[in-house]
């Protein structure tokens, strides 16, 4: 197709494209609206849950009230501006927030089921088994909410078939930009299958049953010796899993340490084995690796001025850009060093 054939007959290149990148980020976040609660086969509305809290972020790498990370209003916003995978500046009371668990107007899911990974009475008691399976679970499905939302085709074409810069070949691009497959439906699938898997698990108060580790391959590595400045969880598929393995970095709270963790099932015990290779080959580079690819990352604003300021920023986005999806990536990628410096304060 001739690029003049591209355009409606009356506006010039520029404005059409900045059309359809308006509609297309519109659409985006339709498509990111979630009307029930992802737990089990409850009906009520979720409200904005966190996948990393709040309080937690205000204590360690949300000390300043802001974290950057790549949203999904950041990327509608980037969208709009022509750009992909920009950081932006977020508010903790807003990062890593997605529709997820229904509040007191349902059955009050977003804090019975994760009251022993908020509340520190709760979290003093619980294992860390238990802590890191819960984290794994609403990391598994925060990117179910995520996954699905960027896979789903194009909501809603009737605004832009009003619009009158938009031609035929537009509303074709409208929703090849929309269509940001990050996993076939056949993964999608498996997420969900997972999904229940742990709620054979945890019940609605958020009791976990011990049965877990006859379903569920659980590890961690604890990291106390550094000072933490970046956090995320997440859940994709690696090397012939099976289904997702859930993992990430939590920074410490209370009596429980920094953290990175990883959660597969029982059938991906080769994953698992995998991750822990990876990890002990070369721990910095692989955590700082694993957690940029998760989907959620979130950076101090120390970390990201210092990324910005010594220009390896761009490394980061690169790492992480749609052109380098996880399942691309091979070991050695994962272990080595890919030019962005997460790690940087060693305690004494």
């Amino acid at each position: 197709m001739k690029e003049e054939d591209s355009l409606s007959n009356n506006y010039n290149k520029e404005t059409t494209q900045r059309v359809y990148r308006v509609l297309s980020a519109n659409d985006l976040k339709k498509r990111s609206e979630n009307t029930k609660c992802y737990y089990g086969s409850c009906e009520c509305e979720p409200i904005d849950s966190h996948s990393i809290q709040e309080a937690l972020l205000k204590k360690t790498i949300g000390k300043s009230g802001c974290v950057y990370m790549c949203t999904m209003q950041s990327v509608a916003k980037n969208i709009i501006k022509g750009t992909v995978g920009d950081f932006t500046q977020v508010p903790i009371t807003q990062s890593g927030v997605f529709p997820g668990f229904c509040g007191d107007n349902g059955e009050s899911h977003d804090s019975n089921l994760f009251k022993s990974i908020e509340i520190e009475d709760e979290i003093t008691k619980n294992s860390i088994e238990n802590y890191i399976f819960l984290y794994a679970y609403r990391a598994l499905v925060y990117q179910l909410w995520l996954e699905t939302t960027l896979a789903a085709p194009i909501s809603d074409l009737t605004e832009a078939e009003k619009n009158p810069v938009v031609n035929e070949n537009v509303l074709k691009i409208i929703g090849d930009i929309a269509s940001l497959n990050m996993e076939s439906p056949d993964f999608l699938e498996q997420f969900n299958i997972l999904k229940s898997q742990f709620e054979n698990h945890i019940n609605g108060d958020g009791e976990i049953n011990c049965s877990k580790l006859d379903s569920f391959n659980i590890d961690y590595i604890v990291l106390d010796e550094w000072e933490l400045e970046f956090a995320g969880i997440g859940a994709r598929h690696f090397f012939y899993s099976q289904y997702p393995v859930c993992y990430g970095l939590i920074p410490k709270q209370h009596n429980k340490p920094n953290l990175f963790f990883w959660v597969t099932s029982k059938k991906d015990g080769i994953a698992h084995q995998f991750f822990k290779a990876v990890v002990n080959e070369n721990k910095t580079n692989s955590i700082k690796n694993l957690v940029a690819l998760s989907g959620n990352m979130m950076l101090s604003e120390n970390l990201f001025n210092h990324l910005n300021s010594s220009k390896t920023l761009d490394n980061l986005v690169e790492f992480i850009s749609p052109d380098g999806i996880g399942e691309s990536y091979d070991e050695y990628d994962l272990i080595n060093d890919q030019g962005f410096q997460l790690f940087r304060n060693y305690l004494d």
